[in-house]
């Protein structure tokens, strides 16, 4: 097996059906919002479609979505909630930078 984990979230027919799996419960979403130490940014790191980004974006001052695959961002921006002005949509593996690292988040 030469793939890497999660390559097939980057297949046009995976994506495609993607929007049909079922949402997260609302009980999720409250939950993320009183762990959160602030309001100021939410990292969404590994965002698919943004099911979190685009639900919580009214509740954080700027959201950064994050995801290799660009057919799951394409339809993250497609979807409601997907075009708010303070989401920003990054196509990229995340990894973490000694100055990230360093810094307090």
């Amino acid at each position: 097996m030469n793939q890497r984990r999660g390559s097939s979230f980057g297949e046009i027919d995976v994506v495609a059906n993607y929007r049909y799996r079922p949402p997260y419960p609302v009980a999720v979403f409250r939950k993320l919002l009183a762990i959160a130490p602030r309001s100021e940014h939410l990292l969404d790191i590994g965002c698919g479609p943004g099911k979190i980004s685009r639900a919580l974006s009214g509740s954080f001052g700027s959201v950064t979505a994050v995801d290799p695959s660009a057919h799951m961002i394409a339809l993250g921006r497609s979807l409601p909630g997907g075009g708010a002005e303070n989401i920003r949509w990054i196509e990229s593996f995340a990894r973490i930078s000694q100055a990230m690292a360093n810094a307090s988040i």
